[in-house]
């Protein structure tokens, strides 16, 4: 629920992510498998191709607002304290990970 929470502030900060920023970090993730091979695992692992793709695109969108919440010196301690206390509901619940 974090991540929804971040992808809310990237789009309000009109954050965009190209299909080719998308391309290049599902090449990275392939780790030099071919893509039937990779797109077989994803199967096995119970992922669609299509939903793999959206949440590479949601991983996209808050590693560019990181980016630029990190280059942005006007972020205080203060102000992350106060963002972390109003939103801090999805930051202390259990994220499910699968495997690949």
């Amino acid at each position: 629920m974090a991540e929804a929470i971040l992808l809310k502030e990237a789009r309000a900060r009109k954050i965009s992510v190209t299909n080719d920023e998308i391309q290049k970090t599902v090449a990275e993730m392939r780790d030099g498998r071919s893509e039937q091979r990779f797109k077989e695992k994803l199967k096995k692992s119970g992922m669609s191709y299509d939903l793999f793709l959206q949440r590479v695109e949601n991983r996209v969108f808050v590693s560019k607002l990181m980016n630029t919440l990190v280059k942005d010196d006007s972020v205080t301690e203060a102000e992350m304290r106060d963002f972390y206390v109003r939103n801090q509901g999805p930051f202390l619940t259990a994220e499910k990970v699968l495997s690949i």
